[in-house]
């Protein structure tokens, strides 16, 4: 029973830092939408969001991982006493719920903000194609003055 309410306890502040990292997402993903919506859009910014929430990912991933070794090894036990772990099973099932509204919470503003991006780039791309229209007109223009000559054509050439 020792190693067991070893790896209860070790479960339990797994789903509490779970709990925590994806807080900490649902805040980076509401930066996210304000930094997509921003008038002068900073792309650093962007980048320096998205490292970090790829490193909280990594995080879930890591403590998900854990997570489920441990209960593959207290599985059994936890099934055959439920009425000595009762509490500790409730306590599961209450951050468990919690972190399962967080995921949701996150997926949610994740999918808001890939289709804001989306919108975002397709304007970015807009901009960039009509500058580029405009610095080929003016390139044009510019090659097309320096081949006149410089002589005035309608000079009168008696003197």
């Amino acid at each position: 029973m020792g190693n067991t309410d070893n790896y209860i306890q070790i479960m339990t502040e797994s789903l509490i830092m779970k709990k925590s990292v994806l807080e900490k997402l649902v805040v980076l993903n509401d930066e996210q939408k304000a930094l997509i919506g921003a008038e002068d859009f900073d792309g650093n910014a962007f980048q320096d969001n998205i490292d970090k929430k790829s490193a909280l990912v990594d995080e879930i991933n890591r403590l998900d991982n854990g997570f489920d070794d441990l209960f593959r090894r207290v599985r059994e036990t936890l099934e055959a006493d439920k009425e000595n772990y009762s509490q500790e099973i409730t306590r599961f099932k209450s951050l468990i719920r919690d972190v399962t509204e967080l995921s949701v919470k996150v997926e949610a503003g994740e999918a808001r903000n890939r289709k804001l991006v989306d919108e975002r780039f397709a304007e970015l791309r807009k901009g960039v194609q009509s500058a580029r229209r405009s610095s080929q007109m003016a390139n044009t223009y510019y090659q097309s003055m320096n081949r006149l000559d410089d002589a005035p054509q309608f000079m009168d050439q008696k003197k």
